[in-house]
């Protein structure tokens, strides 16, 4: 990672932990949310990240828009604009509000694999859930090495997320 990639990691970190905590979430939530943002930004490499927006957030006017969130003007490949925000606390408040906002209940996983699954079943991804599992867990051992001491839950292998994805449709289809 970059010294910049590392600046924004540390900026970004220290913005979630802050809104986490305002929210009531359990600061273990922190590591969930750190691997899917580096993930989704290629190491908090988005070229919407100097309008410090950390996730790809779409900006929609009729929506649940924080203070300090605009209209960037930037285009997404969808054709839609990406929000800006003023800080990037400002953007992790909205963040944690679309994540939280799921009737899936990100939030509510205790793993990486749950919180894949969960996003998934909300539609925020399309790729494989394997693929983005990896995606996530790949991010773990270069944020511990750069971004500090963030909690981050445990990681399942592969041949655990196949029983988990079971288990999940047992329960789904009583």
């Amino acid at each position: 990672m970059t010294t910049d990639q590392i600046n924004k990691g540390i900026a970004i970190a220290q913005a979630l932990e802050k809104v986490v905590k305002e929210k009531g979430l359990p600061v273990n939530k922190l590591g969930l949310l750190m691997l899917q943002v580096a993930h989704e930004t290629g190491g908090f490499n988005s070229h919407v990240s100097d309008v410090l927006n950390m996730s790809g957030i779409k900006w929609n006017p009729k929506g649940k828009i924080v203070k300090g969130e605009y209209d960037s003007g930037i285009k997404s490949p969808e054709g839609n604009n990406y929000s800006g925000f003023d800080t990037v606390e400002s953007w992790a408040n909205r963040y944690t509000n679309i994540i939280g906002g799921y009737k899936t209940k990100p939030l509510d996983a205790n793993n990486v694999a749950d919180f894949a699954l969960r996003l998934k079943k909300s539609g925020y991804f399309t790729a494989p859930l394997d693929d983005y599992t990896h995606g996530l867990n790949s991010w773990t051992a270069t944020l511990k090495k750069y971004i500090g001491k963030i909690p981050f839950p445990v990681t399942i292998a592969a041949g655990s997320l196949v029983v988990l994805l079971i288990v999940s449709l047992l329960i789904i289809n009583q």
